[in-house]
C-alpha cells in the first residue's frame, strides 16, 4: 500500500512536470508564431508602401516620401511643368 502512494506521487509529479513543460512550450510557441506574424506584416507593410511610391512616382505625383529634390528631382519638374501650364483651349479636356 505504501508503494502504491509512492508510485502515484511520482507519477502525480511526473504529470505535473509534463503539464509545466507544455505549457511552456506552447507559451514559446505561440511567442514565436506572434513574432514571425509580426515580422511577415512588417515585410508586407514595407512591399505596399514600396508600391504605392513607385505607382505615385510612374504618374507623376509628388509624395514627400518619393519626390526630393537630391533624388527624384524628375518628380519636381512634372509638378512644376504642370503647375505652370497656362489654361488655355489647348490645355483644357473636355468630356
Amino acid at each position: 500500500m505504501n508503494q502504491l502512494r509512492v508510485f502515484i506521487s511520482h507519477a502525480s509529479a511526473l504529470v505535473s512536470i509534463r503539464h509545466h513543460t507544455t505549457q511552456k512550450s506552447s507559451r514559446l510557441k505561440s511567442e514565436r508564431e506572434a513574432a514571425e506574424q509580426k515580422m511577415e506584416d512588417e515585410k508586407y507593410e514595407k512591399l505596399i508602401v514600396q508600391l504605392i511610391r513607385r505607382y505615385l512616382h510612374s504618374n507623376g505625383l509628388k509624395d514627400s516620401a518619393v519626390a526630393s529634390a537630391s533624388s527624384h528631382r524628375c518628380c519636381w519638374n512634372k509638378m512644376r511643368e504642370k503647375r505652370n501650364m497656362k489654361p488655355t483651349s489647348e490645355n483644357i479636356i473636355t468630356s
